[in-house]
């Protein structure tokens, strides 16, 4: 019954825009961060002072979603960066091991 009840009614979120601690000195890559939550999740880090790489795999939709948050965002007193990273899975043969 609690896990349903909890799905109707799901609990506020811990970690918000307004609590959250700077993130500076800390790097992030997000992938599909070109649209939708991923988008969202950059421009967050980023206002936090966050290094964000977005990474996928069209460098002009990346960069249209790094202008549209510096954009839209007020500039932050300590601004992280964005950047973007290519990242194309589709071929594993490319992928280097690590």
């Amino acid at each position: 019954m609690g896990a349903t009840f909890s799905q109707f009614f799901p609990p506020p979120p811990a970690l918000t825009e307004a609590n959250l601690p700077s993130q500076k000195g800390k790097v992030f890559i997000v992938t599909g961060g070109s649209s939708g939550v991923g988008l969202e999740l950059c421009a967050l880090l980023y206002q936090a002072g966050g290094t964000v790489y977005l990474a996928g795999r069209s460098e002009s939709n990346a960069h249209a979603a790094i202008s549209n948050i510096k954009a839209r965002r007020p500039a932050p007193s300590s601004p992280g960066e964005l950047d973007f990273l290519f990242l194309s899975l589709e071929d594993l043969t490319t992928i280097r091991p690590a």
